[in-house]
């Protein structure tokens, strides 16, 4: 350690700049894990409103539930009537007990609503006073409006879809979108992070290559050892990359409650709680990020031969690069293409993550464009031999050709440029123009309105000249509705693509 140390101020500039590329990784990282866990928990926190009659038991007792979806001002206002029928029913999450018949307990987004709408407009959906609130364990998200109703259970009986209940629902099902599609997406975002910041800390580690390797020289001219010499060079490298691993923590402690008062999603702001980082998770980019410096720190000496006598470079280092090094490219592109185009296929090995084959692959890509690097700068520099004119260009393309590693110093850029390439891609496919994907947009003052299986005769006296039913076929043919109707409802335009005639969209039934 005191070797280290003392290598006067280069060797401190070196242990810095190594100390801020871990912490940059570090906190960037932990940032990007937390979005599993605000997903997951605004998830899991919201589950409970799909308590049905075969929800399993928690409590003694039953009770009467009947969940509604409503809206004001346009925003979704989840409302909840239950009724006891016994002294110990389930009780939803964020509340003590049960609200009793004539009790309502409301959100605090809510109650600050009521505070300042006129009843006629609001308060008149909730009957009864207001007895408590909701706490966070309810809410998706700071803000939210929900409301649980008590009524008795004569009263309940009378409304339409009230089920007899005997447990609160928790958990969420294996394939539900946030721990499917969001895990797919924060996965992507992590590896391409994960790669740029490892080339970032090689990079650092050979700053000042030439005097490090003369005081390797000089260590082995008084008898140091090969393994003295990787435990050195581990040790220098090991004290910055520990030092930014606390500053990257520090970093990301400082920056959580910032996130969380600024990031939305789904247009709703986070509760700080929802930003945290699994322990096992937490450790593992700590110890993982700091021993990827130290390798690299010692895997940066492998190609040098250090004697007494001087510093030499190894002669199979000079071999130049193969064709063999855009294999795991190719791989990786393949790879990728094929899980588009072939949805079909069992990727997966069974009980393996969904997102699995998309990781594997697109670190394949990622890993293969620094493997492949150097040699499409040997066949472009060769290229550049055979069609430059100017002695300009032959003197960079012969110096390239020469040592066509150097695409190292620009590896970072090239998987940035990636990185930034492939979210565009991934958000303007989001982003079509409406008719060129369909993704079920309302159009303003639209209300979309859940219906269940009540019968059309029931319905019927609803329905005015405005309201556009969407139909389920009796031969399971799909959900039916003429794509005239939907665009009067839906930001889309007819034709619709045909991924979505495929469902039953945007035509009529067909006959019979």
């Amino acid at each position: 350690m005191r070797l280290a140390v003392a290598g006067g101020r280069t060797g401190w500039v070196r242990l810095a700049l190594t100390a801020l590329g871990v912490s940059v990784g570090v906190a960037l990282l932990l940032l990007c894990l937390t979005g599993q866990s605000a997903l997951q928990g605004r998830a899991e926190r919201s589950v409970w409103r799909d308590t049905s009659s075969s929800t399993p038991a928690t409590a003694p007792d039953p009770m009467l539930w009947l969940a509604v979806s409503d809206h004001f001002a346009g925003e979704p206002l989840h409302r909840v009537h239950v009724a006891a029928l016994g002294p110990r029913p389930p009780v939803p999450p964020g509340l003590d007990r049960l609200p009793a018949a004539g009790e309502v307990a409301v959100s605090p987004g809510l109650r600050l609503l009521i505070a300042t709408t006129p009843r006629d407009q609001l308060g008149d959906r909730f009957p009864g006073r207001i007895a408590t609130t909701i706490g966070p364990a309810a809410l998706e998200y700071p803000g939210q409006l929900v409301a649980v109703v008590g009524y008795t259970p004569e009263q309940l009986r009378t409304l339409t879809g009230a089920q007899r209940v005997l447990g609160i629902q928790t958990g969420l099902p294996g394939d539900y979108f946030y721990t499917v599609g969001a895990r797919l997406l924060i996965g992507i975002v992590a590896v391409l992070l994960l790669v740029p910041v490892a080339v970032y800390i090689v990079m650092v580690t050979r700053i000042a290559a030439v005097r490090r390797e003369q005081r390797f020289a000089a260590m082995r001219l008084a008898g140091a050892t090969r393994a003295q010499l990787a435990v050195t060079a581990a040790t220098e490298t090991g004290i910055g990359a520990a030092a930014g691993a606390m500053l990257g923590f520090l970093g990301y402690t400082a920056l959580r409650p910032v996130v969380a008062g600024h990031l939305t999603h789904g247009g709703a702001r986070f509760f700080d709680s929802d930003l945290t980082v699994a322990p096992a998770a937490l450790i593992a980019v700590l110890v993982g990020v700091s021993l990827l410096a130290i390798g690299a720190a010692m895997t940066s000496i492998i190609g040098i031969r250090i004697t007494p006598l001087g510093i030499g470079v190894r002669a199979s280092d000079r071999r130049p690069p193969t064709a063999w090094r855009m294999s795991l490219l190719g791989v990786g592109i393949v790879g990728m293409l094929a899980i588009v185009t072939l949805p079909g296929i069992p990727w997966l090995v069974e009980g393996a993550p969904p997102e699995q084959p998309y990781m594997i692959f697109l670190l394949c890509v990622l890993v293969g464009v620094v493997l492949a690097g150097p040699y499409v700068c040997l066949v472009t520099a060769r290229a550049m031999v055979r069609l430059g004119r100017r002695a300009t260009t032959l003197m960079a393309a012969r110096r390239i050709a020469a040592n066509p590693r150097t695409f190292r110093g620009v590896t970072g850029v090239v998987l940035a440029v990636f990185a930034a390439t492939f979210m565009a891609c991934m958000l303007s496919a989001a982003g079509s123009a409406p008719g060129a994907a369909f993704y079920g947009g309302l159009r303003p003052g639209v209300v979309e309105i859940y219906v269940g299986n009540q019968p059309a005769s029931r319905l019927a006296p609803l329905m005015g000249a405005r309201t556009v039913v969407v139909r389920v076929h009796p031969d399971d043919w799909g959900s039916v509705v003429s794509c005239a109707d939907l665009t009067r409802i839906v930001v889309a335009s007819c034709p619709l693509p045909e991924s979505v005639r495929a469902r039953g969209l945007g035509r009529d039934p067909p006959s019979g």
